[in-house]
């Protein structure tokens, strides 16, 4: 990677380290990389940024980044709705507020993280547990009835998992058909070169998985997926990140590489849709 790396530390991940940890011990939800429960990376398309990013506009990027998920997903008050890591869960009391669909269930394999949901959603979760269920469940292994799902989406988890392929597989099993999957997450676009694990250390610990975008979506028609659907969203997302860790206490760590590998070419944000057709 270029830049000047000696001046970079690393930032929440040490070795050895596993996604529990990340999410549980360390609580990477309540860094300020994030803001309002969301953790990811943000859509930034629309929104004012001023010589200082406040909190609010951090997180309505993440808001902005499930919406147009929900978008794309078309969810209607039909629906059964399945997340695959749903850290506190705001996606999901998100997708409650504004679609209303029949069912929610949110997953993710951290417990800690589905403690911290249950915590902080008993209000809303009071009187709703005919709508909305969180739970611990690794991606790999959906423990979900067959053919019961009409929508689902994963939002920055897939980097995660440890088995891209038995997840498709048990996801495929748990869709109704003409239910509909959607992912959204960074893709690399090759096999980066040694240098890059040197400078991104949750990729040299294995929290994070190298998923290339042509591998995952020859697993996706693998598996039975249809309609495949790719659409790079990098440059709403990687300069309005990059310009909120500059003004955070992040900004000489190696968080600020994520935009120098995008604009390097080595990886990029995506949205993938797909769905599960009748034979």
């Amino acid at each position: 990677m270029n830049g000047h790396r000696e001046n970079f530390e690393s930032t929440l991940v040490t070795n050895p380290m596993d996604v529990e940890t990340l999410y549980g011990e360390q609580d990477l939800a309540a860094t300020s990389l994030f803001s309002g429960g969301f953790i990811n990376f943000g859509y930034w398309k629309g929104l004012r940024i001023g010589s200082k990013i406040s909190k609010k506009t951090r997180a309505l990027s993440s808001q902005r980044l499930y919406e147009k998920i929900f978008d794309l997903l078309a969810v209607n008050k039909e629906d059964t709705v399945l997340e695959i890591g749903c850290g506190l869960g705001n996606g999901c009391i998100l997708l409650n507020k504004t679609c209303a669909p029949s069912y929610i269930i949110g997953i993710d394999a951290s417990k800690a993280q589905i403690r911290r949901a249950n915590e902080y959603h008993k209000a809303s979760l009071l009187g709703s547990e005919d709508t909305i269920k969180f739970g611990v469940s690794k991606a790999e292994n959906l423990q979900i009835a067959e053919n019961s799902i009409t929508k689902a989406f994963s939002l920055e988890a897939l980097q995660h998992f440890s088995s891209p392929d038995r997840f498709l597989k048990s996801l495929f099993k748990i869709l109704k058909t003409n239910g509909k999957l959607v992912i959204s997450t960074f893709f690399f676009r090759s096999d980066p070169p040694i240098s890059f694990f040197d400078s991104f250390p949750n990729f040299s610990n294995g929290v994070d998985k190298v998923v290339k975008l042509q591998t995952f979506c020859s697993k996706l028609e693998k598996y039975g997926f249809k309609n495949i659907r790719t659409r790079s969203i990098g440059k709403h997302v990687w300069s309005g990140f990059d310009r909120w860790v500059s003004q955070t206490e992040y900004k000489a760590t190696w968080d600020r590489y994520w935009i120098q590998a995008y604009q390097q070419g080595l990886l990029d944000y995506y949205i993938i849709e797909a769905e599960k057709t009748e034979s």
